[in-house]
């Protein structure tokens, strides 16, 4: 993704729309799976298959990066962390307090990564959970809270930031790359 020829090809970062619509095809039908035969079974699947992801990207990073960089079976655990949130029974904190702390650590993790994950980082992998834990401890934390955290990333320029972003993500890289001088 960072090497040299990275520069000349505008539609690069589709990759991770592949790896999304190949999760988005596959993790309902586990869903449905799931539901029909074995419904109390999901939570232990979706953590299990979180884990083998996890520890296959880890091991995969080693020896092929550009594999456990762009295929889905080494980047599902990110996703699956999103749908550990989800499932049902997930208690979230009813107190302002514990939300708040939450918000701010997760978004402080997110910083972080921002912050401290390089070009030369071994990523995904375990580096990988910094950014994702982060999320989903805000997502967790402001599901049920109202403080001042969950009030700033609420606020008019984040919600606008995330009203955009996706749209941003999707045509960024071919500007960047045509923005260059021949």
């Amino acid at each position: 993704y960072f090497g040299p020829s990275a520069e000349e090809m505008p539609l690069l970062h589709y990759w991770s729309l592949g790896v999304e619509e190949q999760f988005y095809l596959v993790f309902p039908a586990l869903v449905m799976f799931c539901h029909r035969w074995r419904p109390r079974a999901l939570p232990f699947v979706i953590g299990g298959l979180l884990l083998a992801s996890l520890i296959a990207c880890e091991a995969v990073l080693r020896v092929d990066p550009a594999a456990a960089f762009y295929l889905l079976p080494f980047r599902a655990f990110e996703l699956l962390i999103g749908a550990a949130l989800a499932l049902p029974g997930v208690r979230f904190p009813k107190s302002p307090a514990v939300g708040a702390v939450a918000v701010a650590a997760g978004v402080g993790a997110v910083l972080a990564g921002m912050a401290l994950i390089t070009e030369q980082s071994p990523f995904p992998g375990l580096l990988a959970l910094v950014p994702c834990l982060g999320t989903a401890l805000a997502i967790w934390g402001g599901e049920r809270s109202e403080s001042l955290a969950t009030r700033l990333v609420g606020s008019v320029v984040p919600r606008f930031l995330g009203a955009s972003s996706y749209s941003l993500y999707l045509v960024h890289w071919p500007i960047v790359v045509f923005a260059r001088p021949a």
